[in-house]
């Protein structure tokens, strides 16, 4: 069973970053999958919290970017909320790899967090850069 399920309402209209969001929701949905699994391995679920978060730094760069590219005016606020996930999620691991915290938390937090990042602060960027991009043309 899925923990996060990726539907048309999550897509902001600028593939490369819906690709990387759907790419995230897998990855959160394999680390769900291997921590309902009766005979869960820690070596395992190890590595894939570790793929997510650099993955997920991967695409905070990207969009990152793409702010720049594009001069994007709330560019500095956006970054900030990156910023305060990259230090909850070092928290997190810190606190996970002492045994402190629950694995099952921090994919709760991802999830919600990843939904409302989606569907507020990237919809409102995307919804700038698709505008530039069509009076460009």
């Amino acid at each position: 069973m899925k923990l996060f399920e990726w539907t048309d309402s999550l897509k902001i209209g600028i593939d490369q970053i819906d690709n990387q969001h759907k790419k995230l929701v897998d990855m959160i949905n394999s680390i769900n999958d291997v921590i309902c699994a009766p005979s869960k391995g820690t070596a395992e679920l190890d590595s894939l919290f570790e793929n997510l978060f650099d993955y997920t730094n991967y695409h905070f760069q990207t969009e990152e970017q793409l702010f720049e590219d594009m001069k994007y005016e709330h560019a500095s606020d956006h970054k900030l909320a990156h910023d305060k996930l990259r230090n909850e999620l070092s928290e997190f691991y810190s606190k996970y790899a002492k045994y402190e915290q629950d694995e099952r938390e921090i994919l709760e937090f991802l999830t919600n967090w990843l939904k409302d990042h989606i569907l507020i602060k990237d919809k409102r960027y995307a919804k700038s850069f698709l505008s530039s991009n069509k009076n460009s043309n």
